[in-house]
């Protein structure tokens, strides 16, 4: 798998990769880092409906955040969607009718942001590691 670049949305030379777009924040023209190229993931449904969330996310991830290990995207994920959720989907899916919605309750959007901020902190937290190899200052 060859590595993602990023580059921003003000400046297309403006290219790094995933784990200094998340060290930086912010690119030093004011835009956002987006990838040069959506990856291709190829999921099984079948093989997927039986997964859990954090198997999901890993699988996500990987294909997005490809100068990290699998080993490091599972140790933030594992880290990120732990037991402090109040149940083991993380993001219940219920069906009503022929519909199927993602569960945001009983704290309002509390599931909702703890579903994305948590793995963000744990990345944050591996990527402090990587800061002096990437030779970053975080702005």
């Amino acid at each position: 798998m060859s590595t993602i670049q990023y580059i921003s949305t003000r400046d297309t030379n403006n290219r790094v990769t995933a784990s200094q777009a998340i060290l930086k924040g912010i690119a030093e023209d004011g835009g956002l880092y987006v990838p040069t190229a959506l990856p291709e993931v190829t999921l099984d449904w079948e093989v997927l409906k039986t997964q859990s969330y954090q198997e999901i996310a890993i699988e996500i991830l990987s294909a997005f955040l490809t100068d990290f290990t699998k080993e490091e995207i599972t140790d933030c994920v594992h880290s990120a969607y732990d037991t402090t959720f109040d149940t083991k989907e993380i993001a219940p899916v219920k069906k009503v009718g022929d519909r199927h919605f993602m569960e945001l309750f009983p704290r309002k959007n509390y599931r909702l942001q703890r579903t994305w901020r948590y793995p963000s902190c744990h990345i944050s937290s591996q990527l402090q590691q990587r800061k002096k190899s990437n030779q970053i200052k975080k702005s």
